[in-house]
């Protein structure tokens, strides 16, 4: 059996995987979705605009309430 607990904060040596926000939006259009070399095994294409995502930000962070999802931003301690 599956115990589902949502999607805690974790912390290593030099990461902490926590919980996106709506406010780091312009940083995974920056750093990672509109980047075709990270995107390239992803079922959809790199976004070419921010307001892609946004929604896709947006839709994550709506999922956090089912305790059954989880879905880290991954980022450096520093």
């Amino acid at each position: 059996m599956i115990t589902y607990i949502g999607t805690p904060i974790l912390v290593i040596d030099r990461l902490i995987l926590e919980k996106f926000e709506l406010g780091d939006t312009q940083k995974v259009f920056d750093h990672w979705i509109s980047d075709e070399r990270v995107t390239d095994n992803r079922v959809s294409a790199a976004h070419t605009a921010v307001s892609q995502t946004v929604e896709r930000v947006a839709n994550i962070v709506s999922q956090y309430e089912k305790e059954d999802f989880c879905y880290w931003a991954v980022k450096l301690k520093s």
